[in-house]
C-alpha cells in the first residue's frame, strides 16, 4: 500500500487508519482474538514505525493498555515501581528501549548490523535514516487540554457566536496534572510549591503531569527528552 506525500486529507487519513489497524491488529493478537482476560482495556496505544512511503514496510514496536498513575506513597528511588501507567506514557518507554537497542547496533563493529540499524553516523552522534517515521496512535484523546477541549465538543458555528462558549474556557491551556490512582486532570494552581520526595512521602498530592502537556513537551524536545 504506497502512499503518496502530497499533502492531502485522504493521504493522511488513509496512514492514520493503517496505523490504527495495525495497532488494533497486534493487540488482538496478542489477547487470543480479545477472549483474554488481558484484553479488558479503556485506552489503547502503540507505537508503528515506517521506512519510506511504502506502508508494506510498517512494523508495530510496540502497544500498551492503561489509565492510572500511582499514590505518592508507593513511590520508589531505587526504580522499583512506574509512576504513569497511562497507555501512551508506556508506549514512549517501550519506543525508548527500542532506540536504545537500535543505537546499539550502529555502535557496533559490526558492518551487518550498522546495515540493520535505523539509524546512521552523522556529524555530531547519530541520525535517524532516510525515510524512518514512527507514528503514535491513542484510541482516545490524551488526558489533560486534548480530552477536555477536543474540537469534536464544539458545536457547529460556535465560533461565530460571541468567541468561546465552552464552560471550562478559562482552564484552557494550563499545566493540569493527573489525580492519584484515578482517572482524569485538574489544572495545577500556579501557587502550588515544588514538590519535593519528602513531601509527598509525608502526604502531599504526587503530581504527575497530564498526558496533553506530555506529548506537547515531546513534540519539542523529542521523546528521546533531549534538553537543547
Amino acid at each position: 500500500m504506497p502512499v503518496n506525500n502530497t499533502g492531502n486529507g485522504e493521504t493522511y487519513c488513509a496512514l492514520a487508519d493503517h496505523v490504527a489497524k495495525l495497532v488494533q491488529d497486534k493487540f488482538a493478537a496478542l489477547t487470543d482474538n480479545l477472549t483474554s482476560q488481558y484484553a479488558r482495556r479503556k485506552v489503547l496505544a502503540g507505537m508503528v514505525m515506517t521506512r519510506g512511503d511504502d506502508l508494506i514496510n510498517s512494523r508495530v514496536l510496540c502497544v500498551a493498555a492503561g489509565t492510572k498513575c500511582i499514590n505518592g506513597e508507593y513511590l520508589s528511588d531505587q526504580g522499583m515501581s512506574v509512576n504513569d501507567f497511562h497507555a501512551e506514557i508506556l508506549t514512549r518507554r517501550a519506543t525508548l528501549r527500542f532506540l536504545y537497542s537500535q543505537l546499539e547496533l550502529v555502535a557496533t563493529m559490526d558492518p551487518s548490523a550498522k546495515e540493520e540499524s535505523i539509524f546512521e553516523e552523522a556529524e555530531k552522534g547519530y541520525r535517524l535514516k532516510q525515510g524512518v517515521k514512527f507514528h503514535l496512535y491513542i484510541s482516545t484523546a490524551p488526558c489533560g487540554d486534548s480530552r477536555i477541549f477536543s474540537p469534536h465538543g464544539s458545536r457547529q458555528g460556535e465560533e461565530n457566536e460571541g468567541g468561546d462558549k465552552h464552560p471550562n474556557r478559562k482552564a484552557r491551556g494550563q499545566l493540569r496534572t493527573k489525580i492519584e490512582s484515578g482517572e482524569g486532570t485538574i489544572p495545577v494552581k500556579a501557587t502550588v510549591s515544588v514538590q519535593t520526595w519528602d513531601g509527598v512521602i509525608q502526604g502531599e498530592r504526587l503530581l504527575t503531569m497530564s498526558c496533553s502537556d506530555k506529548i506537547a513537551r515531546w513534540n519539542l524536545l523529542g521523546i528521546q527528552g533531549s534538553q537543547d
